[in-house]
Formats: C-alpha cells, structure tokens, sequence
C-alpha cells in the first residue's frame, strides 16, 4: 500500500511564490560573531547605566547641596530680622503701628474721675497679693471695685474702711513676726562697719522718735504694739501707733543687720 501523503504538498512555500531565497540555518563562525555583538551591547548598555547612576547621584548631591545653602540663607535672613526687631527703636518708627480707639470715659456714680486710679490701684493691689493678705478672712467674697468705692466714699465706722484697715495691720504684724522668727534662727556674721552709718542725720533723728514711742507703748499697755487689741474703736490709734513705731530698729541691732544681708543679697540678685 502507499503511504498517504502530508497536507504540505498542497501548499506552495512563501518564498518560491514572491521569489524569495529560502532561510538558511546560520554557521557556526556567524553565531559567534551575533553572540559577541550582543555582549558588546550589554557592556554598553551596563556603562550607560553606571554613567547614568553617577550623573543621577552628583545631581542628588547638588540638590541637597543647593536646599542647605537656602536653608542657610533663609535662617540667617531670619536671624537679622529678629535682630533688627529686638533693637531699641522709638515708638513713630515701628513699622505695624495702629491708631488708638476711641476711647470712652469711664463714669461711676459716686466715685470722682480724679480718684478711679486710686481705686484701680488698691483692685490691682489686693489681686496680686491674695495669697499673701489672706482677704477671705475678712472678706469671703472677696473684694469688689463696688467694695473700695464704698469704703472710700461712704462715712462709716463700722464699714469697709475699717475692715480693709485691719486686714492690712494683721498682715504687717504677722510678717513682722515672721521675720523676728527667721532672725532667730539664723547666726548672722555681718561686719558692723559694712552697715551704712547714719549717725547726725535725720534718719536717726527719726529712728530714735520711733524707739521712743515703741517704748512708751510698751510701758503704758503691757505688751507690744502688736499685741494690742484691734477693732473698729482701736483701729485709727492703732495705725497712728504704727506710723509712729516704724523704723524704731536700730542699725546696730540683730534685726538691722538681717535686713541689711538680704538687702544686699536682693541687689546681687538683681545684678545678675
């Protein structure tokens, strides 16, 4: 039997119908020769690459080399703006002045305009030393600008004149003891000679009055001035008896000699 033919010979090769040259396999010396252009293309394409990674990291460097230099520019650019800002200049020369508001008088009902300062004065006073005065023990709910307008301008014995008066005497008293405490407890080395002199001045003139009225209140009373009896009978012999006490510490007493070290040291302080 014969054999049955392939479907091959019912077709006619594409290059004998558009007069091709049928393909050839390649020789062995022309493989080579391929195979060494494509080395030659990837060492290439390998340089290419390198040289690229070098222009892209010198291009990084001098990026971040450029972002240091307006950072640098930029900081000290704001550094002389802070300079020129913290300079001492006159007011007419700032450059974000405004212009004041209209400004609206302030009227109280029984307060004069000439003593609203005053009154703002002493409101300022008992705020910032709250803690120091201790006003909730003469005064719970605490103390009110209608309170000092009261105690200025109206005429009472018992009133909030008074109770401001003793609150204000209790308080001196009791630092006073306070400080003959911590004087007490300290052993002062102070150099009598380093204590200003103030002998034949009026100082000790009036130190000296000072002493002598101490004195006196000791001997008719009893007891020191502090230990007197305070009300609202008492409280304006009681305040003149101060006045007139004060200053009675000698200078070459413990007393003085204490002040005179924390002096100093508050000026050291201050210095620095």
């Amino acid at each position: 039997m014969k054999k049955q033919g392939t479907i091959n010979n019912y077709f006619k090769s594409s290059s004998k119908k558009f007069g091709l040259s049928p393909r050839k396999s390649p020789k062995k010396g022309e493989v080579a020769t391929t195979e060494l252009q494509k080395a030659r293309r990837r060492r290439r394409s390998k340089k290419e690459i390198e040289e690229d990674k070098v222009k892209e990291e010198a291009w990084k460097k001098e990026m971040k080399l450029k972002k240091k230099a307006l950072i640098a520019e930029s900081r000290a650019k704001y550094n002389d703006f802070v300079k020129k800002w913290n300079m001492k200049r006159e007011d007419l020369e700032c450059e974000d002045l405004k212009e004041l508001p209209n400004l609206h008088p302030v009227e109280c009902k029984n307060l004069a305009n000439e003593y609203f300062g005053d009154v703002a004065m002493f409101m300022e006073f008992f705020t910032a030393f709250n803690k120091i005065l201790e006003t909730k023990d003469f005064f719970p709910h605490g103390i009110s600008f209608e309170l000092l307008v009261r105690s200025i301008t109206v005429n009472e014995p018992a009133g909030p004149l008074s109770d401001l008066l003793q609150l204000l005497l209790c308080r001196i008293f009791g630092l006073l003891e306070g400080e003959l405490e911590e004087i007490k407890q300290t052993d002062l080395k102070v150099n009598p000679y380093l204590i200003p002199d103030r002998r034949n001045t009026e100082w000790n003139k009036l130190s000296a009055l000072a002493a002598r009225t101490d004195m006196w209140v000791r001997k008719h009373h009893g007891v020191p001035l502090a230990q007197l009896q305070l009300d609202t009978s008492t409280i304006s012999e009681m305040v003149r008896l101060h006045l007139l006490t004060s200053g009675s510490v000698s200078d070459k007493s413990k007393e003085a000699k204490w002040r005179y070290e924390l002096d100093k040291y508050d000026r050291l302080w201050l210095n620095f």
